[in-house]
Order: structure tokens, then C-alpha cells, then sequence
């Protein structure tokens, strides 16, 4: 009744370039699963800074840089130690990244964009994590 697809023998070999892009989706997945959980909601519900316009409540984020108030559309969580980008080689590896991405709250921090920027940008020229703390 059902054909068989394909025995061990006949079926399709990951090349390199399948490799990276499973790789590139797992690692994408926990970035987005981290955005998505009651763990990050709960990080930015410790740091929402609640005032009043007029009638009006509103919600704002201190970033820990410059100290400017911003809205939630212009803040990322960001990790004070770095993920480095050796950390992820293999699928093997997704376990770790995942631990290292759901860290203790006391390795994230609230940036602006602007300063999210500026430290992404310090961590991309030396990846030494040292080199990427305001």
C-alpha cells in the first residue's frame, strides 16, 4: 500500500550547505522561542517603568547605557557576556546555545537600539567578551 521513500543506502547526504542552514534555523528557532516566553516577559516585567500622560498609562524601559527612557519598540534584551559565535559548530551544540541564550537574569540587560548597535558592533570587530562590556 505505501511505497517506501528511500532506504539508508539511496537517501539524500547532507552537504555543507544544508548543514549551516539547519544550523541557522535551529540557532533562529531558540533566538525567537527566547523573545516568545514567559521568561523574557518576565525579565522586561521587571524592568518596565509604568507613568502617566494626562489620562493616559504608559510604559517605558531604562536603558541600562545612556539612561534615555524608551518605549518597547525601541529596546532589545541583550546579553552582557556574549553568545560568541564559536559556540554554535554543530547541531550538537544546540543544548548549550540554548542554556547560554535562557541564561540568570543577572547577564541580560535592557539597550536601546542606538546602543545595542554601538555593543553588537564592538563585538563583531573583537570577539573577545571583555572588549564588548559598556
Amino acid at each position: 500500500m505505501f511505497q517506501q521513500c528511500g532506504t539508508v543506502s539511496n537517501m539524500h547526504k547532507l552537504d555543507k550547505k544544508d548543514i549551516a542552514l539547519l544550523k541557522n534555523s535551529v540557532r533562529s528557532a531558540i533566538r525567537k522561542g527566547f523573545t516568545r516566553s514567559d521568561y523574557y516577559k518576565s525579565f522586561l516585567g521587571l524592568h518596565r517603568i509604568e507613568w502617566y500622560k494626562g489620562k493616559r498609562k504608559r510604559v517605558s524601559f531604562k536603558c541600562n547605557h545612556c539612561g534615555e527612557l524608551q518605549s518597547s519598540g525601541n529596546i532589545n534584551v541583550d546579553h552582557i557576556i556574549p553568545i560568541g559565535k564559536g559556540v554554535y559548530n554543530s547541531i550538537a551544540d544546540a543544548s548549550y546555545f540554548y542554556e547560554l541564550v535562557f541564561c540568570p537574569y543577572d547577564n541580560l540587560q535592557i539597550l536601546c537600539k542606538p546602543c545595542h548597535k554601538v555593543k553588537s558592533a564592538m563585538e563583531k570587530s573583537n570577539p573577545y567578551y571583555g572588549n564588548a562590556l559598556f
